[in-house]
């Protein structure tokens, strides 16, 4: 049997990732909630089915509101960005048509589940988020441009 000792490096590292790792779970679980009815907050699957149904449809949009960086990785087909962490997000919301449908999503539904909030406040018709976001659709293997 070999045995491999572990430097402080590398046990630092081991440590570094392990504490992100947690600290990313738990806050995905606590800023996931929304205040609007749960009818707008929609699972992955639902999700799918709403943009296969309205892949033509050009009063339909989907919105990623992660930052450009989480973008760029990889985000749902037909996609647009807009950062919800961006000095003019409100603004850039606000130019949107209010009569289309949106589906909103984040990385686990924080972002996403407040921009809802955001856009029904405005008088958006009819918005969704999705529930637990875009790491819930990479973990059901749904399909996204990397």
């Amino acid at each position: 049997m070999v045995k491999k000792n572990i430097t402080r490096i590398e046990y630092s590292v081991y440590i570094l990732i392990s504490i992100v790792l947690i600290i990313s779970t738990l806050s995905c679980n606590s800023i996931a909630q929304t205040t609007v009815e749960d009818a707008n907050v929609i699972t992955v699957e639902t999700a799918f089915g709403l943009i296969q149904d309205n892949r033509d449809n050009p009063n339909f949009m989907i919105i990623d509101v992660r930052t450009e960086s989480e973008f760029i990785l990889g985000h749902i087909e037909d996609a647009i960005n807009i950062d919800y962490y961006a000095e003019d997000f409100k603004q850039t919301i606000q130019q949107l048509d209010r009569n289309k449908t949106y589906i909103v999503y984040c990385r686990c539904g924080g972002r996403g589940g407040k921009t809802l909030d955001i856009m029904k406040e405005q008088g958006f018709k009819e918005v969704y988020n999705i529930k637990d976001g875009f790491l819930d659709w990479q973990f059901e293997k749904l399909p996204y441009v990397e």
